[in-house]
C-alpha cells in the first residue's frame, strides 16, 4: 500500500493540473478505496 500511495502523489499532481485540485483529491480517494477493496 505504501508503494501505491507514493505513486498516487505523482498521479494526483497530474490530475490537479488537468482537472483541478478538488477533483484530483476525489479521484485519488477512489483509487485508494479500490486498492483497499483489492487487498481485502
Amino acid at each position: 500500500m505504501a508503494i501505491a500511495g507514493g505513486t498516487l502523489v505523482i498521479v494526483q499532481g497530474k490530475l490537479a493540473v488537468a482537472y483541478g485540485l478538488q477533483l484530483s483529491f476525489l479521484m485519488t480517494a477512489v483509487f485508494e478505496l479500490y486498492i483497499l477493496f483489492y487487498a481485502w
